[in-house]
């Protein structure tokens, strides 16, 4: 017991330092935010025996989707199974994200422990789960965390030196999870390639011993796997159409300039990193102007000296991963898109604070510890806030307002199709078909586009800017005398056609 004890007392300390994760920003509210909605709908569906691509979404051929209508099935069967044991609630919903991170922060400290000793890896794990940005994540109810868990456990359980089948069998389907919950773990199998590729030319020049044929197995045991258990669950168990899922994000890309995305993308990620380490209120703010530059300066040569050392298959995933987010023609998804690859952002910061280190002659590790916890600290006020907020209820659909205009709309009748601008959240709480106005679309050809959609009710926000919509705004006010106020609260006005 005592053995047992002194060898994982560091794991022992960290879980510790994690428990606080049940409790931070755990809430009973959700925002307006309205991806946490299709998950949900989702997750009902699993428990109630619908098809996945039974949303209530309410789309124009014409203008084309505007929404997946189904994402892949893995976070709405982690979802549907905390429902099925505890309730549908925002509560269970919450803890649940909760026990992601607690698990993230456990995968992230073995990752950790490959490189460095223990305290620092628990220095590090902190690091990246307590820092104010990602504490703020906790109020959404999303899949970037439970993917970020999978994600990096697909990557520890490839690192390992265990080669024996029922292992490989394990990993693929950590990869067939990390996949089911988004498409992006799709990058697991690019880096396999480029892994594979690398002892392919190993194997030619003969100037490194080769493990090409180890190699070979490991990687085609885990794709079979892993493909075997995606198909499993998104295709036999729950099925989701995943040729349409590819198909949108192929349309969503389509005609795009790559080098113009690539360096929209490369500057916003860049800021986006330098405000996670931005001290979110009290007097530390000085002390992070400092940190966060040195933390961004560090990662490029961090990135270089791996890749000249010998790339390993951590490196060929984080290429590939950052790779699509550079190309994907979309600069708002904010850190979260980020997350996942963070520990190894911090692998190579730290690695080139070492290398600075030993340029110095300096071999304890005491400037990295002092510098981690420099770090820690000026988190400190940011948490504090996010302490002290979370009693304040979240703007969004279990607002009374809210709640009451979806169970008036909830009473009309069964093949009523609603514009909003959360069409999904609607489509949720009030089991209404549900429609939404695409930003492209011109105020001129609204009338016809809402009878294609056979749309004939309208609910707009009376003073909330999170759901002003001007296109249907617009449209209300210029066909005032054609639509009828049925419905009012402090919040919501609900029209319908006179036609």
């Amino acid at each position: 017991m005592k053995r047992y004890f002194s060898r994982n007392s560091s794991l022992i300390v960290l879980v510790a330092f994690l428990l606080p994760l049940f409790y931070i920003n755990v809430k009973t509210s959700h925002d307006w935010g309205d991806d946490f909605a299709q998950y949900f709908i989702q997750a009902r569906n699993i428990l109630e025996h619908r098809p996945q691509t039974d949303n209530g979404l309410v789309f124009d051929k014409q203008s084309g989707e505007y929404a997946l209508q189904a994402y892949p099935v893995g976070f709405p069967v982690i979802l549907s199974t905390a429902w099925f044991f505890f309730g549908d609630s925002i509560l269970v919903s919450s803890l649940t994200v909760s026990v992601f991170f607690f698990a993230f922060g456990i995968v992230c400290f073995f990752y950790f422990r490959k490189y460095f000793n223990d305290v620092l890896s628990i220095l590090l794990t902190l690091m990246i789960i307590y820092n104010p940005l990602t504490i703020g994540f906790k109020k959404e109810i999303l899949s970037d965390v439970p993917f970020a868990f999978f994600f990096l456990w697909g990557v520890l359980l490839f690192l390992s030196a265990k080669k024996n089948t029922g292992y490989l069998v394990l990993t693929g389907i950590a990869w067939g999870f990390a996949l089911s919950v988004r498409g992006i773990g799709a990058t697991l199998f690019v880096a396999a390639g480029f892994y594979l590729l690398q002892n392919i030319f190993q194997e030619i020049s003969g100037k490194e011993k080769s493990n090409l044929k180890p190699a070979f197995r490991k990687i085609t045991i885990i794709s079979i796997s892993a493909f075997g258990f995606y198909f499993l669950l998104n295709g036999i168990l729950f099925p989701v159409p995943s040729g349409r899922i590819i198909q949108f994000y192929a349309d969503a890309i389509s005609g795009e300039n790559f080098g113009k995305w690539i360096f929209l993308n490369v500057e916003y990620y860049y800021h986006v990193f330098l405000n996670f380490f931005s001290t979110m209120g009290g007097n530390f703010r000085w002390l992070s102007t400092a940190t966060k530059f040195i933390l961004v300066a560090f990662i490029p040569p961090g990135i270089f000296l791996a890749f000249r050392r010998k790339p390993e298959f951590k490196d060929w995933i984080f290429l590939a991963y950052i790779f699509v987010l550079f190309i994907y023609p979309y600069s708002e998804g904010g850190f979260r898109f980020l997350y996942p690859v963070m520990p190894f952002l911090a692998h190579y910061i730290f690695n080139f604070f070492f290398r600075i280190l030993k340029l110095f002659r300096i071999t304890s590790e005491k400037p990295a510890v002092t510098f981690l916890c420099i770090i820690l600290i000026q988190y400190t006020p940011g948490l504090i806030d996010h302490v002290n907020s979370m009693s304040i209820p979240e703007e969004g659909p279990q607002e009374i307002a809210a709640m009451e205009a979806f169970d008036y709309i909830r009473h009309l009748p069964t093949d009523a199709v609603v514009v909003f601008m959360k069409p999904r959240a609607l489509s949720f709480y009030s089991d209404r078909r549900s429609a939404y106005v695409q930003r492209t679309t011109k105020p001129q050809d609204l009338e016809e586009l809402f009878t294609r959609m056979n749309a004939h009710y309208f609910l707009v926000p009376t003073k909330n800017g999170k759901l002003h919509d001007m296109l249907l705004e617009k449209f209300i006010e210029d066909h005032g005398d054609d639509l009828k106020l049925i419905y009012k609260n402090s919040t919501f006005n609900l029209f319908t056609d006179l036609k």
